[in-house]
């Protein structure tokens, strides 16, 4: 992003200015910030949802060895690799052996 930024700044300080690349390179700026946007809107959802699932897994993990493990493995790749996707699916896959339909319910 930073290079665009400045890719822009350097093009508006030449004596001769290209409007269209000029107004290009905003809307590649624009399309980069939208994709942020949806990306981090996901990361929040995936993130919220993982947060439940392991919530709602609590009530298994005493009686059941599988959730046990899968909340272990889920916090590990949720606190230490932040990879929300791969947390969510261990935790959501647990529990979907456990009480079929849990994950759709939360």
């Amino acid at each position: 992003m930073k290079l665009k930024s400045k890719k822009i700044y350097d093009e508006l300080n030449q004596v001769k200015i290209d409007m269209k690349q000029i107004s290009d390179d905003l809307i590649l700026a624009q399309q980069d910030l939208n994709k942020l946007t949806t990306d981090s809107e996901n990361i929040l959802a995936t993130s919220e949802l993982t947060e439940i699932a392991v919530q709602y897994s609590n009530k298994y993990i005493q009686d059941n060895k599988n959730i046990n493990q899968a909340v272990k493995k889920a916090y590990q790749l949720y606190n230490q690799e932040f990879d929300y996707e791969g947390a969510l699916d261990t935790i959501a896959s647990a529990l979907e052996k456990v009480e079929p339909g849990a994950y759709e319910k939360n």
